[in-house]
């Protein structure tokens, strides 16, 4: 083989070793865009229902404007999720808790993903319906 064939040869594996590394770190990045983009879509589902769950009567299942059973665990059962104090909420995105504090919810979600240096938090008020959303850029 020539010296110029040698030299194309390098240069063609060179440009498919950045094509393949220019790839991977698309496809990271878009993957870690929709799982942010899934615990949003979650999260926002867990606001609305815990809006629905503190209008609803206790005689419908809810908590009568916080006047009944308003608490995480009631509020897990209402939205339709097996909640528990030490474990939270497990989907196939995130580990949620959930802390229920007079009006004031406040959703916690730790995406599963190691990309993910800092968890999403929605803070919810349901009196005023004044949502504060913090999540990583």
């Amino acid at each position: 083989m020539g010296q110029q064939q040698t030299l194309l040869v390098l240069l063609s594996i060179m440009i498919v070793i950045v094509a393949i590394s220019i790839g991977i770190k698309l496809f990271n990045s878009y993957s870690i865009n929709s799982i942010k983009q899934n615990c949003l879509s979650e999260l926002n589902y867990m606001r609305a229902r815990s809006a629905d769950y503190y209008k609803t009567s206790q005689y419908m299942g809810g908590s009568s404007y916080g006047s009944y059973k308003w608490d995480s665990n009631s509020l897990a059962a209402y939205i339709g999720m097996d909640y528990n104090d030490t474990n939270g909420v497990e989907t196939v995105n995130a580990i949620y808790t959930i802390t229920v504090l007079n009006g004031d919810i406040t959703f916690l979600a730790d995406p599963k993903d190691q990309a993910f240096e800092t968890n999403i938090q929605m803070d919810y008020n349901v009196d005023t319906q004044v949502t504060t959303l913090t999540y990583p850029e």
